[in-house]
């Protein structure tokens, strides 16, 4: 579905039938936004471990399409030589 003007009207149906919807939303001047909406799969890392990252490239590159959500900013612990003390009271998972 393409939306030529994105309103909450538009969007809260699509939301109440498909579940997850995912706006990537353009600050360019040409105003081009990109609602993603529903899921075929999915993947959640809720633990960090030492092949969490090959195996979320294992899981993008047997996809071979868009993939909507997020990466965590504590993932820069399994990047760099980093490391976050603070608790995660929100629980949300690393990846998904």
């Amino acid at each position: 579905m393409l939306l030529q003007e994105l309103t909450l009207d538009k969007v809260l149906p699509i939301s109440l039938t498909e579940g997850r919807i995912f706006l990537l939303a353009s600050h360019h001047s040409n105003g081009k936004n990109l609602l993603a909406f529903g899921q075929e799969d999915e993947f959640v890392l809720i633990e960090s471990s030492s092949q969490a990252l090959d195996t979320f490239q294992t899981w993008l590159d047997k996809k071979k399409d868009w993939a909507f959500g997020f990466i965590s900013y504590d993932v820069k612990n399994r990047i760099e030589d980093l490391q976050s003390q603070h608790p995660n009271n929100a629980e949300f998972p690393l990846i998904h």
